[in-house]
């Protein structure tokens, strides 16, 4: 289940919820963090107790405003589609991490395409979430350019993103093609209101 961090409470909870998870990660290292304001879709992950479990973040990308630290528009298909959107912020809280909530996340990912009608998603993975998606869910994930290391403000190397592309248009048309993620959608989850 999930619900849209749309008011000034839930958008601190949301942020919260990310710096709490970029610290169970990196420790108290100072997290460089882009509000994103009223352009992004803010989305926490809730399971069955009404807990939150992570977050999401999706923006409407465009070169000129992403704050990512790679070129996706250097990339041909991406510089020719206005359906692209950027992933920001996808956490799961180390206390919820279990197999389960990645399959809310995916399932949240696809709701999204359908409802925002999305040709690709472009976003910064970190590599062991990358894994879990693609070796447990069959995810399409493509690695488009070469790991981008996180530093703190000494240039200690805290941790690596990878920089991916999710053809979610081509998904959507051929689900049949995805079966674990198909799967999901038979036990289909519902917006909790906020």
């Amino acid at each position: 289940m999930y619900k849209y961090a749309n008011d000034a409470k839930s958008i601190k909870i949301f942020y919260e919820i990310v710096e709490q998870t970029w610290k169970e990660k990196f420790g108290n290292q100072a997290m460089n963090e882009i509000y994103r304001g009223e352009e992004s879709h803010k989305i926490i992950l809730v399971n069955d107790k009404e807990q939150n479990t992570g977050t999401f973040e999706f923006i409407p990308y465009h070169p000129c405003t992403s704050k990512m630290e790679f070129d996706f528009h250097s990339i041909d298909f991406i510089k020719q589609s206005t359906r692209v959107v950027e992933i920001d912020k996808f956490t799961i809280l180390k206390d919820f991490s279990s197999l389960s909530i990645f399959g809310e996340a995916v399932i949240v990912m696809m709701e999204y395409v359908l409802e925002h009608d999305v040709e690709y998603y472009v976003h910064c993975i970190q590599p062991d979430l990358m894994k879990i998606l693609v070796a447990r869910y069959g995810f399409p994930i493509e690695r488009v350019g070469e790991d981008i290391l996180l530093k703190d403000e000494q240039g200690n190397v805290l941790g690596k993103e990878v920089p991916t592309i999710i053809r979610t248009q081509y998904v959507r048309d051929h689900l049949d093609q995805y079966p674990r993620i198909k799967r999901l959608f038979v036990r289909q989850k519902t917006l909790v209101k906020p």
